[in-house]
């Protein structure tokens, strides 16, 4: 059993960060499915998805979006305001930018930087 999201401080990550960062598949999925914070934010205001499109885990970036209904929380922004969209596109993960661009209304969407 993993410790659930409404419990931690805001300093401490989530499993599914951990598993998203360290692209652990399965390990993510099974925090994702034991967790009742599934839109966490670390404490810069990242997501699960913000640290799976940095790090250019695909399987986990894929397996968020088809489990996350609303376009809104596909987009989430974190205390910079950037997007997994930026993240992918600093780091040069194309693979995922291309799966984001087409779900925007706003191909261009800016951060606060």
């Amino acid at each position: 059993m993993f410790y659930r999201g409404r419990n931690r401080g805001r300093s401490e990550r989530s499993p599914m960060h951990d598993a998203a960062i360290a692209g652990q598949t399965q390990t993510f999925i099974d925090a994702f499915e034991e967790d009742i914070d599934r839109n966490s934010k670390f404490i810069r205001g990242n997501t699960p998805l913000h640290d799976a499109a940095e790090k250019g885990h695909l399987s986990i970036f894929v397996y968020i979006i088809s489990e996350i209904p609303r376009l809104q929380r596909k987009h989430p922004t974190n205390g910079s305001g950037d997007t997994p969209l930026h993240k992918a596109a600093i780091e040069g993960h194309l693979d995922i930018f291309q799966m984001i661009i087409p779900s925007l209304e706003d191909k261009n969407p800016r951060n606060y930087g």
